[in-house]
């Protein structure tokens, strides 16, 4: 069975396991008042919406594989994450963004991205992290539900444009919704070359379907906010690969699963995990 302790302290939930098994880093799980959200009566499951996106054109197979070999040759595995498939249902999300990538991206007439010759291991790492990003986009609905399509996936050659910061303070992430870039001191920088880590902020945007275990190739993910959606399935185990991440708020979803799939050890930054009003168990054992 599971167990929990609870307190008076703010109803902190603290998932233990037996006493035999150690769970050294299991983030405390912060119960938070329920904001007040109009739930659309749309139903979702962990599979995609129905309504696929329109697709221009079928890409070569030659420049398909290319990508594809890019953003997959080479990707390192370990225990924290379980290997990623490279997809092939036309469907899925992780195939049309690689369609994407492939077809659409602006990034596809840049020399380098055509001359495998000529990439090094840090345009390989954007690309992946383009891919996880565009994937995740897929998966959440972006193309058909999402409130404010914050600019991903258009003709912004740099990711770090996908977002709709305030027109008064446009270096602020308060009360905005999209991807920021940071540097090393903390600070909204719009290239990613002076990229450090990645913020997503998705909060109250209609974000409807599933996470995705390409969330992983994002690995320099620093905090994520997806609270007061439409989101259900389980929350990826790739997320364990997160090293940086520091915050995860996923509360007012539609979430299930066990959350213990999750290497927390591996996630020696992360300092608050917070999830109340889904379906998951608390668990620090597989069940």
């Amino acid at each position: 069975k599971n167990k929990t302790n609870k307190t008076n302290n703010n109803d902190k939930i603290v998932p233990k396991g037996d006493e035999d098994e150690v769970f050294t880093n299991s983030p405390t799980i912060l119960a938070t008042s329920s904001p007040t959200v109009v739930v659309p009566s749309y139903n979702p499951s962990t599979s995609i919406p129905t309504v696929a996106p329109t697709i221009s054109t079928s890409p070569t197979t030659e420049r398909f594989d290319f990508v594809s070999s890019l953003v997959y040759d080479d990707t390192e595995e370990d225990d924290a994450t379980p290997p990623l498939t490279r997809p092939t249902d036309p469907q899925s999300p992780g195939w049309k963004a690689l369609h994407w990538l492939a077809t659409e991206d602006i990034l596809k007439d840049d020399q380098t991205f055509n001359d495998d010759a000529t990439i090094d291991q840090e345009f390989k790492s954007r690309i992946r992290k383009r891919y996880g990003v565009v994937t995740l986009y897929y998966a959440m609905g972006g193309d058909i539900f999402w409130t404010n399509p914050l600019n991903f996936v258009t003709d912004h050659v740099d990711e770090c444009l996908w977002n709709s910061p305030t027109p008064e303070d446009p270096t602020s992430v308060f009360g905005v919704k999209g991807l920021f870039c940071l540097d090393v001191d903390g600070n909204v920088v719009t290239s990613s070359q002076t990229r450090k880590t990645t913020l997503l902020v998705l909060t109250n945007n209609n974000a409807t379907g599933f996470i995705p275990e390409e969330i992983s190739m994002i690995s320099d993910l620093w905090a994520i906010y997806f609270d007061v959606n439409n989101l259900s399935g389980p929350i990826p185990a790739s997320m364990g690969a997160l090293e940086q991440l520091t915050e995860i708020l996923l509360y007012d979803n539609m979430l299930s699963g066990i959350i213990s799939s999750i290497k927390w050890e591996n996630m020696k930054a992360l300092r608050e995990f917070t999830i109340p009003y889904n379906n998951n168990r608390a668990s620090s054992r597989r069940q």
